[in-house]
Parts: structure tokens; sequence; C-alpha cells
């Protein structure tokens, strides 16, 4: 799936991403720090998406979906574990060219 973060008055640059998501799976991080916010209220796997991709350091996400939280992680899903789970699933953002919103080119059929 891919998705793109719109552009506004506030935000000077637009970041695009190809998102994939895990169901029934939880992000373990290397590092608990690299946390860098849990999002309460969050109504969907893909507004988890759509918060990760407003933030610019985020590249990896879990979504609690009896919660309705969103947690943010600065790393890559490569650098931790993911693990089978059935209170969260996963979304990973492989970004594209930043300012592009086309195809990721390693996507791309």
């Amino acid at each position: 799936m891919l998705v793109s973060s719109t552009t506004t008055q506030q935000q000077e640059s637009l970041r695009s991403a190809y998102m994939i998501i895990g169901k029934n799976s939880i992000y373990l991080p290397l590092n608990q720090s690299n946390i860098i916010q849990n999002l309460t209220n969050v109504y969907g796997i893909r507004d988890c998406g759509q918060q990760c991709l407003e933030n610019d350091n985020c590249r990896t996400a879990n979504y609690y979906k009896t919660g309705k939280v969103c947690s943010l992680f600065i790393e890559d899903s490569r650098r931790g574990q993911i693990a089978l789970s059935t209170v969260a699933d996963v979304l990973s953002l492989e970004q594209c060219v930043s300012g592009r919103s086309n195809i990721c080119p390693q996507y791309a059929e």
C-alpha cells in the first residue's frame, strides 16, 4: 500500500512510503528508548499508519486494536523483532524518495 502525507502551510516536506502491515503481530524494539510516543484514541490501523507517516522520525508502529493505541518507533522494523500477537498489528514504513509521491522504485512492477 503506497501512502503519502498531504502538504499544508506548516508542513514543508512531503513524505511518501510503502506501508507493510503485519496482522496479529507486534513489534518488539531493540531498545525501549526508541519509542517516539503512544497515541490514544486512534481509530484503526490506517489512522495509525497516517500518524506514523506524518512523523518524520517514525519507521515502525504497533496498533493495539482493543485499546485504540498507536505506538510509534524510530527504529526500522528489521532492527527489533516481530512476534505473534492477538492484540496488535505492526506497520512498517519503507520510505520513498523525499518530495515525491510516485510509487517506490523498489516496489514498481
